[in-house]
């Protein structure tokens, strides 16, 4: 979200002071908003008919209010992707949750669980991938794993052996957003 640095303040009748966020885009507004010109930049306040600061602004014959700040609820979102593909990060999430059924023994059992700052509507190449090669001399398969989300990247490889050398046996990733999501501390960004 691209929260401009000032604010738009606004005098009620009463003598009240009221606070609106002004936004630098307007993915961040919806379809109805003011446009404000402050020097050289161009910044939005949201309108809403239910908008909580005292300025009435009819347009298209609908009466609106500022809104304080642009509060997006998120829908629990859930998708179970094959990769590689692209990913186009759903309205008004910012941040997206990554975990991978697969885990790997790296000194105990790990998987891709990560958070990750992500931008609105904007598409990613995105890539899960997990591994295997034979330990020949304890008779057995040793696992790693590996994730790219944008920019964002995670490899659990106890063995540190070049992916390239070892057969992938699945391709899939848990993509998760929500309300609560958008809100948590993030481990990396896909910008």
């Amino acid at each position: 979200m691209a929260l401009y640095s000032k604010k738009l303040y606004i005098k009620n009748q009463n003598g009240v002071i009221q606070t609106a966020n002004l936004y630098t885009d307007k993915n961040d507004v919806g379809a109805n908003y003011l446009t404000l010109k402050n020097g050289n930049d161009t910044i939005y306040s949201m309108l809403d008919v239910n908008g909580d600061v005292d300025c009435k602004i009819s347009k298209n014959n609908v009466n609106y209010k500022l809104k304080k700040e642009n509060v997006i609820n998120i829908p629990d979102f859930h998708t179970y992707i094959n990769t590689p593909t692209t990913f186009t990060v759903p309205n008004g999430v910012k941040v997206i949750y990554l975990y991978s059924d697969e885990q790997v023994n790296d000194g105990g059992w790990r998987r891709i669980s990560n958070y990750v700052k992500v931008t609105p509507n904007k598409t990613y190449n995105i890539f899960f991938g997990y591994y295997y090669f034979p330990n020949f001399l304890i008779h057995t398969k040793e696992y790693c794993m590996q994730a790219r989300f944008g920019n964002f990247y995670r490899a659990i490889n106890p063995w540190r052996i070049s992916f390239n050398d070892r057969d992938k046996i699945a391709s899939k990733i848990h993509i998760y957003a929500s309300t609560a999501i958008n809100n948590h501390a993030v481990d990396g960004s896909a910008d």
